[in-house]
């Protein structure tokens, strides 16, 4: 009897512990598992590249050129959350829960996540670049920024630039890729001019407030500008108002200028007037005379000069009209 009794209970041990671990076989079941689907914007575009991944494990998937993606796995049933990421645009997820095999399909929709407006702040160029390496344009108000000796001067503005050169200070003189001044052929409005300075060479015979642009060619000039070996200079003449009349004058350690503009017929024209003028003939011609003990002008030449001897005066003037 009593032999009975220990069969029976370990009969009934052994079902139990079967009953378990079958229990616990079914709970570790992995099913196969495969998601295709596709991501796109919300206006219906696809992307490519963007990277499908399963939150907490290592599988992924990229999206082709079509935007289309497939991830096949094999897991236990479970509950799982897709996540589609891709620089540039918010992340998108989604949920799937798993309770046997499963072919499902899941698409994503990415939004464009734009940043923060961005200010980029830089120098204004000094000078306009041109498509020919070998021509420059320079407007009047950057001659106005740059260091100057008594007078805004456009020829010391051009000596800055490479392949430019001066002789010396005391000169305004345009020594281009090794030329020398009387090489250089400068035009106003289409019309040559030879005389293009003042002072004895110290400052240029062009008044600022009448110029507009100006273009110079170091090389590569058409032919129509002939007797030019160095460089060609086009200068612009300014235009007039046509809105309102209008003008100013200023002085400096050498002239005194002044310019004024104002519409013509019914605003329909302008008409401009730039003037300019030294200090020596209106100031030190007075300040000399009053320590001047030179003889009277008489028949040898005046002032005590000998006949046949030429006087060199600095003094300087233009106007332009437009």
């Amino acid at each position: 009897m009593r032999r009975f009794v220990v069969t029976l209970f370990v009969l009934c041990a052994v079902c139990a512990g079967g009953e378990a671990l079958a229990q616990n076989t079914r709970g570790a079941e992995t099913h196969d598992v495969q998601i295709t689907g596709t991501v796109q914007t919300p206006d219906g575009s696809r992307l490519p590249g963007v990277t499908v991944r399963v939150f907490g494990t290592p599988l992924r998937a990229v999206t082709d050129g079509d935007g289309a993606y497939v991830l096949a796995f094999t897991r236990a049933s479970g509950r799982f959350i897709l996540f589609a990421e891709l620089s540039g645009f918010r992340t998108d997820d989604a949920a799937l829960q798993v309770t046997g095999p499963l072919t499902t399909s899941i698409d994503f929709t990415l939004t464009p996540e734009f940043a923060s407006d961005v200010t980029v702040i830089a120098e204004v160029p000094m000078l306009d670049a041109t498509d020919d390496v070998s021509r420059i344009e320079l407007a009047p108000e950057q001659v106005s920024v740059l260091p100057s000796l008594g007078e805004r001067d456009l020829f010391r503005a051009f000596q800055l630039l490479p392949g430019v050169s001066g002789s010396n200070e005391a000169s305004s003189g345009l020594y281009v890729r090794g030329g020398t001044p009387d090489q250089n052929r400068v035009e106003y409005d289409g019309f040559r001019v030879y005389h293009v300075d003042h002072l004895f060479g110290y400052f240029s015979a062009f008044n600022m407030d009448a110029v507009d642009t100006v273009e110079l060619s170091k090389g590569g000039f058409e032919a129509r500008h002939g007797g030019a070996l160095s460089s060609v200079m086009q200068i612009a003449g300014k235009s007039g108002r046509t809105d309102r009349a209008a003008g100013s004058v200023g002085a400096g350690l050498l002239s005194f200028n002044g310019v004024y503009e104002t519409p013509l017929f019914n605003h329909r024209g302008s008409a401009l007037l730039a003037v300019r003028r030294s200090f020596q003939g209106p100031l030190y011609d007075k300040i000399l005379n009053l320590y001047d003990n030179s003889p009277a002008p008489g028949p040898g030449g005046g002032g005590g000069v000998p006949l046949g001897v030429v006087l060199y005066t600095s003094e300087a003037a233009d106007a332009r009209t437009r």
